[in-house]
């Protein structure tokens, strides 16, 4: 913590410099993080459930699909793979739509604003899609592998969805 006679000084740049140029001693450390607006606090959160969902989409591409593809190979399959690649491109777009948000923005209800909800219902609507077509995939095929392999991914896509369930019920 910056402390001038016995004042907390933490996060004033310009009286830390001013004080050093008076040759004044300070004690740093422990400053408290800045507090940051609930704006930029629910911007932070977005973009933490779009990197959880970014992991949901590695998971779905690299164990789900493989161990698949190994017993089917049908259209359902290809569509599922098309799925999952078009929702990482739209949580993509998400995360760059997010970031580019600003606090300003967030207050409005047209320009930045409306395409940041639409990037998020895009979002949505790509994992509905994808968990509609496992689904099918589940009810249409007798193999016992396929149906353990997506009850495993589902295990482990509902671990990560379980960190934040506000987001994912809603």
């Amino acid at each position: 913590m910056l402390t001038y006679k016995n004042k907390n000084i933490c996060g004033r740049g310009g009286l830390l410099s001013f004080l050093t140029i008076l040759g004044l001693t300070l004690s740093a450390g422990g400053c408290p993080p800045k507090s940051q607006s609930k704006s930029e606090q629910e911007k932070t959160k977005v973009l933490q459930l779009l990197e959880g969902s970014r992991k949901i989409t590695t998971i779905l591409r690299q164990k789900t699909l493989p161990e698949i593809k190994k017993v089917l190979n049908t259209d359902e399959v290809k569509e599922l793979e098309k799925a999952i690649n078009e929702w990482d491109q739209e949580i993509q777009k998400g995360i760059k739509v997010t970031k580019d948000l600003t606090e300003a923005d967030r207050e409005t209800e047209t320009g930045a604003r409306v395409t940041y909800v639409e990037q998020m219902q895009h979002v949505r609507d790509k994992y509905l899609e994808i968990d509609r077509i496992k689904d099918n995939i589940y009810n249409q095929i007798n193999s016992g592998k396929v149906k353990a392999t997506l009850a495993n991914a589902d295990k482990d896509i509902e671990n990560i969805k379980s960190k934040d369930k506000q987001f994912y019920s809603e």
